[in-house]
């Protein structure tokens, strides 16, 4: 089926229906406008919006067809084009694509519910039109057997968005510059999060996070922008161990499991914003970051379970655990103060010693990072270096450890026990 208009007329000729529409083979819409008017659509070709034509000193040039979904549910089963200065208005029924969504230099208006079962999804604007996926409301939903890509050449945005595709199968972003926003939840069901650029575009959410027990990571960082008021809730119930990216705040966060971040080098920072850990344990590989934010540790504990790792800004910890059983370093970063509430333990083992360190970028060795473990200290098998205790109590470490010099408050020996009184003599003996 092919609708055109006239390609000279000022205005776009309209195509109304006036019940259901199935289209076995493909259906395209020239410089036309196509209205469902609350009738489902159903093409089982694929469908193209043909392209307008460019603005130049000479001509206004003249928009692309258009689609105005409305409340019928649309189907479109061989794939949806969008061509240059062509729009798409969805509306408030569903609309369902498979196999590729294509947003050339054009305008997509989400309706309320996008299911995307395509394996390429397409976004592309240039600088001679303001071309845009409008996400509005609305949920998209990747959905499928199938790996999907998608693509687009600056940032994204949706509104509601939820990953389900089946069998943990990739759900890839492939973007020069920028990366996905997303204005209101994420929900990662199953599959996982990929990108196939060496810098990783971010995943940007200013609502709550979901990931359910099918999902499988990836290597897509996950931000949290702080943009919408209140808490942020992260809920890893039973895939406390699925998000295999760094995590980065600058909302307020609040865990609703413990948070296991056991893939290599997952970085957790804390910008601007609060992370409140609602009684619930992290483990890191990574990097703990604090460029100026709170975290509200109380009842938890801080477990680093990776190698080489730092704790760069300033913390308050409750509990903050760093066992090894072979050589490791721990920094600090130097002039900066964690604050431990609860038990700090650091321990190497016979295996290996931990080496606690003092670090910053930019500056050279000898300045200290400064401690204040206000609770227990579990130690042994320590090699401490650069390290000021700013508690009033000092920290015993006797159990095979090492000064390595220009330490404070530190006790690597016991004191030698006073020697016995001699017997007292009696007179005549």
């Amino acid at each position: 089926l092919r609708l055109e208009g006239g390609y000279m007329s000022p205005t776009q000729d309209i195509y109304r229906l006036q019940s259901d529409l199935h289209v076995g083979g493909s259906l395209t819409i020239g410089r036309a406008a196509f209205d469902a008017n609350g009738f489902q659509t159903t093409v089982d070709g694929f469908t193209a919006l043909t392209g307008g034509s460019v603005l130049t000193p000479y001509s206004p040039g003249y928009d692309g067809a258009a689609y105005y979904a409305r409340t019928g549910d649309q189907h479109f089963n061989g794939g949806l084009s969008l061509g240059y200065r062509a729009n798409f208005y969805g509306g408030t029924g569903t609309v369902d694509v498979k196999n590729y969504l294509t947003v050339s230099t054009a305008n997509f208006y989400a309706p309320s519910i996008l299911n995307l079962y395509g394996a390429q999804n397409y976004f592309q604007w240039f600088n001679d039109i303001a071309g845009k996926f409008d996400p509005g409301t609305g949920t998209v939903n990747f959905l499928g057997s199938g790996p999907q890509t998608l693509r687009f050449d600056s940032y994204i945005d949706f509104y509601n968005l939820n990953v389900n595709l089946a069998d943990r199968q990739a759900l890839t972003i492939d973007s020069s510059i920028g990366g996905v926003r997303v204005g209101g939840d994420l929900n990662l069901a199953d599959g996982l999060l990929s990108s196939i650029n060496a810098w990783r575009p971010s995943v940007l959410v200013s609502g709550d996070v979901t990931v359910k027990p099918g999902f499988d990571g990836g290597n897509m960082p996950l931000g949290f922008s702080g943009a919408a008021p209140g808490f942020h809730n992260f809920d890893l119930t039973g895939a406390e161990d699925r998000f295999d990216a760094s995590i980065w705040t600058n909302g307020e966060v609040r865990l609703l499991s413990n948070l296991i971040m056991d893939a290599p080098e997952q970085h957790l920072s804390i910008g601007s914003g609060i992370l409140d850990s609602n009684h619930h344990d992290i483990s890191l590989t990574g990097n703990w970051t604090n460029s100026g934010g709170t975290f509200l540790g109380t009842d938890a504990t801080v477990r680093m379970i990776g190698t080489n790792q730092k704790v760069l800004g300033n913390t308050t910890f409750h509990n903050f655990s760093k066992v090894t059983d072979k050589a490791d370093t721990l920094s600090f970063e130097s002039l900066s103060t964690q604050t431990f509430t609860g038990t700090l333990e650091l321990q190497g083992s016979v295996g290996g010693v931990l080496s606690l360190r003092s670090w910053r970028q930019g500056y050279p060795e000898g300045y200290q990072a400064y401690i204040d473990p206000q609770g227990a200290r579990v130690t042994g098998y320590l090699d401490v270096k650069d390290n000021s205790n700013m508690n009033t109590v000092d920290v015993a470490c006797t159990n095979n450890c090492v000064d390595s010099g220009n330490n404070v408050k530190w006790i690597f020996k016991l004191p030698e026990p006073a020697p016995a009184p001699a017997p007292e003599q009696t007179p005549g003996q």
